[in-house]
């Protein structure tokens, strides 16, 4: 008895040591996001959000939280096979945050920041180090050079640009082999793909609601510079997928675009003949992330270009990309009815969307410090003037992170006013469901709701503009 009972136990521990390979062998590998803050309390809330895109498709993201415990934090996040940026915001310390870091697969972060002074740990620390050197150079850049968006500065801005793009090349140079040849490439695609960007941009800006003739004067000064803005040496640089390397390079193409296209062609700005260049022009995930980013922009203009998105959801294969546009598409489609809500007023009483049906509703979002909302307060409270006594009515969402800020800034009336309904996203700002429900991307935005609680067209934020859409829809 004694011989089977040790047997049956042998058995046991093979198929126990059998159970907790196979668990070990289908656990998802993670990365490990951790770090130590001399302002962090215990429970204070960390935010980490971690995407695959650059710039404006940025908001394809997943986001965690954590509470910190002793000045610490840690995440343990699902690996990933490509680099990803992620950022992190400190509760109640956002001069701390930290935004696009490149996290390489393989990586783990282990951050300190101490008297405001950031440093990195183990043996990722080399590819985090060079990017907040980059970083740092191109901030005392900004603060050193003031860019002036004249034509007779083109050739001065362009050189710059140059000295700045040598000077972050130089650091990534200098620590190659310690960030490895990965991250020295991906780093120098982005430093070229980032120079080139910003001298379309140069144009652009200075060109943006100028006559034909400071456009003419732009086109000249850039034949005068002689010096093509991407040499035939340093264009687009694709990965195996045909994937650009740069996380910037949508952004390249589509500010490319607007000097060859419009500014120097002196045509306007079509988002239908922008769409078919880009969707036209190239193929595969990189033409996806360009549409996708193209009507991320013109968001408020996408009710006009149905068609154009219609197509695009019909080739999209990469499910947040297509989930993304189809939102795009739903919330900026006059007719389709807008989500419900539910937020507290000054006085704490909730108030729910719902109860204004048969009245047309006028939604104002809004943040304190936000300097285009203060210069749009005095036209939302001339038509509340205007229309007062009619069936319309006039709410703000303020996504203030303080109530007792919220509350100070409604008794000055610089945002808002008393006839408003002013409402508040009860501290939870831009991650409030009711930001995203109505893909609230800048501020600030109007979005008006008819009397049957479908969208109305995107108004031109105008006082001729938004009265034009009341009065066709009361």
């Amino acid at each position: 008895m004694k011989r089977i009972n040790v047997t049956m136990k042998f058995i046991f521990a093979i198929l126990l040591c059998l159970s907790c390979a196979v668990q070990l062998c289908s656990a998802e590998p993670t990365v490990r996001i951790a770090g130590r803050a001399d302002f962090l309390k215990t429970g204070d809330t960390i935010i980490l959000s971690v995407s695959p895109y650059a710039g404006r498709l940025n908001e394809i993201k997943s986001v965690y939280r954590c509470a910190a415990g002793e000045g610490t934090f840690e995440f343990l996040i699902p690996a990933q096979s490509k680099p990803v940026y992620v950022r992190l915001q400190f509760q109640n310390a956002s001069a701390n945050d930290l935004s696009n870091l490149l996290l390489f697969p393989g990586d783990n972060l282990d951050l300190r920041i101490q008297s405001g002074s950031l440093s990195f740990d183990g043996p990722s620390a080399a590819r985090f180090e060079v990017q907040k050197e980059l970083l740092s150079l191109g901030r005392q850049s900004a603060r050193e050079f003031h860019t002036i968006y004249r034509p007779e500065f083109l050739a001065q801005t362009f050189a710059h640009l140059d000295s700045l793009a040598s000077g972050s090349l130089k650091i990534l140079t200098d620590r190659k082999t310690a960030i490895g040849s990965a991250c020295f490439l991906r780093l120098s695609e982005d430093i070229y793909m980032a120079a080139a960007t910003a001298k379309f941009n140069f144009i652009n800006y200075g060109c943006m609601n100028k006559p034909a003739e400071i456009e003419e004067s732009f086109k000249s000064a850039f034949k005068i510079y002689g010096k093509p803005v991407i040499p035939a040496t340093r264009e687009i640089v694709f990965d195996k997928s045909g994937k650009p390397v740069s996380g910037y390079a949508t952004e390249l193409v589509y500010q490319q675009y607007l000097v060859d296209s419009c500014i120097f062609m002196h045509r306007p700005f079509d988002l239908h003949q922008c769409y078919r260049y880009e969707a036209g022009s190239f193929s595969g995930e990189f033409r996806d992330e360009l549409v996708i980013e193209l009507f991320i922009m013109k968001r408020a203009a996408a009710g006009s270009v149905t068609a154009d998105m219609d197509e695009a959801l019909g080739y999209l294969t990469d499910n947040k990309l297509r989930d993304l546009l189809a939102k795009i598409r739903y919330t900026n489609t006059a007719g389709k009815i807008a989500p419900d809500f539910t937020l507290v007023n000054a006085m704490g009483r909730q108030i729910n969307l719902k109860d204004f049906r048969g009245k047309l509703v006028v939604l104002d979002f809004w943040f304190t410090g936000c300097g285009a909302c203060r210069q749009m307060a005095p036209v939302m409270q001339a038509l509340e003037k205007r229309f007062d006594g009619q069936p319309v009515v006039f709410i703000t969402i303020s996504i203030d992170k303080s109530r007792t800020l919220w509350l100070e800034t409604l008794r000055s009336n610089i945002y808002t006013s008393p006839m408003s309904i002013n409402l508040f996203t009860e501290g939870r700002g831009e991650s409030h469901d009711v930001i995203r429900n109505f893909d609230v991307h800048g501020y600030p935005t109007i979005i008006m709701i008819d009397k049957n609680g479908a969208f109305c067209p995107k108004p031109d934020h105008s006082e001729a503009g938004i009265s034009g859409m009341i009065d066709k829809y009361l």
